[in-house]
């Protein structure tokens, strides 16, 4: 066996370990902010003298996660399918609006400046009317998220396209490539990285959404579970439907962050997450 065949058997090793490692920084860091801010919150409690009827102490927000499990597992499910649902149509209608947007330049000079005027605009205050113009149900839910999640995705994507190097283009060209040969071999895996930034921030933003859909309109979710627990001053079970909350928001994001992976292994950013 050679020496570089010997240098290459030895390294396997080492990286694993590398691997495991980085891994264990990752997962045991947050896991300890997260115990410690959970300490902090029960002493604080504790040393304040803070009535339950204010702010709960987490045995109490665990005990009702535990309690209203029939309740807030059956709500989790609908704001997880107005997420994923709104998530989804954000994704794709961005991602082809991004598309249309670089490749034909009319559009960018008519359109695109005025998809960034409209994000002044607060989207709190367009919720109401897209309730009056679609009703109170589940589909004006959806269209509130997709509101809020579409544009981080359009502006990711329209970055990520246009930042092909110049050099590339002017070499596909010299070969023959069309141009929708550029945009499939080109522009579109260049730009991965990008969209998939856009696409983290989207599904951050389709939580959030969600929530703030459910808490206008009435009938089932976490949000209308959050605000009627508030109404009730039962603050342990609004609580407890934040942290349902958390945990599908968390794993939603960590969803398409391994769908990241998946598509562009070969990009700086990801191969330093895996301790590459």
């Amino acid at each position: 066996m050679s020496d570089a065949a010997d240098t290459l058997v030895l390294s396997r090793p080492q990286t694993r370990r590398r691997r495991t490692r980085a891994w264990s920084a990752r997962t045991l860091a947050p896991v300890g902010v997260a115990i410690a801010l959970i300490v902090l919150w029960a002493l604080t409690i504790r040393v304040a003298d803070i009535a339950p009827t204010t702010f709960p102490n987490p045995a109490e927000v665990a005990t009702a996660m535990f309690e209203r499990a029939d309740d807030l597992f059956p709500a989790t499910w609908i704001t997880l399918q107005t997420m994923v649902v709104g998530f989804a149509i954000a994704a794709a209608s961005g991602l082809v609006i991004a598309l249309v947007i670089v490749l034909f330049r009319p559009v960018e000079l008519t359109i695109y400046p005025l998809l960034v005027g409209s994000q002044v605009i607060p989207k709190i205050a367009i919720a109401p009317v897209i309730f009056i113009w679609f009703g109170l149900g589940s589909t004006s839910r959806i269209i509130v998220v997709v509101v809020l999640s579409f544009f981080p995705i359009v502006i990711a994507a329209v970055a990520g396209l246009r930042s092909l190097d110049r050099n590339a283009i002017h070499l596909a060209r010299s070969v023959g490539a069309s141009r929708w040969q550029l945009l499939v071999h080109f522009q579109l895996p260049q730009a991965l990285p990008q969209i998939f930034s856009g696409l983290k921030l989207a599904a951050t933003r389709a939580a959030g959404a969600a929530i703030v859909a459910e808490y206008i309109t009435p009938g089932e979710g976490l949000g209308r579970t959050i605000f009627l627990a508030t109404s009730q001053l039962r603050p342990d079970i609004a609580m407890a439907g934040v942290a349902y909350l958390a945990v599908i928001g968390v794993g939603f994001y960590f969803l398409v962050a391994a769908a990241e992976r998946l598509a562009v292994p070969w990009h700086v950013s990801v191969r330093s997450r895996s301790g590459a």
